[in-house]
């Protein structure tokens, strides 16, 4: 909630918020089987107006201390940088090991997923010829 009212939307409008997010249970049915309710205690109910408003709220820092260039998509984010030299490398290391400090410390909570790296390797290749 402190996003939220940092960008703000205080007072009435924030604890209506705060009482539609909190409370909230679930439960699984299968076939004839129900479960017994359990608490929600993260996430915005799906298919909800307020959802993609709060999404957008929560990731609105995402890139604050980041050289590279970030592709998002949904709760996909990608980091993107050349790395032909050291510094490079060192670039690409540093923004993800803030990232890393980010969701330890609990400013970056998406799910429990863990953040992965990968490199790619691109090379240009010589213009090839048509024989005559």
């Amino acid at each position: 909630m402190a996003k939220v009212e940092a960008h703000g939307i205080r007072g009435n409008y924030s604890r209506w918020i705060r009482n539609w997010l909190t409370g909230r249970t679930q439960r699984v049915v299968i076939h004839d089987e129900t479960s017994d309710p359990a608490l929600v205690t993260s996430g915005v109910p799906q298919w909800s107006v307020l959802g993609p408003l709060l999404f957008i709220i929560y990731i609105s820092d995402f890139d604050i201390g980041i050289i590279s260039k970030i592709n998002e998509f949904g709760d996909d984010t990608k980091l993107c940088h050349r790395a032909f030299t050291e510094r490079d490398r060192a670039t690409i290391q540093s923004d993800l090991n803030h990232k890393q400090e980010q969701k330890q410390g609990g400013a970056c909570r998406r799910g429990s997923k863990v953040f992965k790296a990968a490199a790619a390797f691109l090379t240009r290749r010589l213009p090839w010829t048509v024989p005559l």
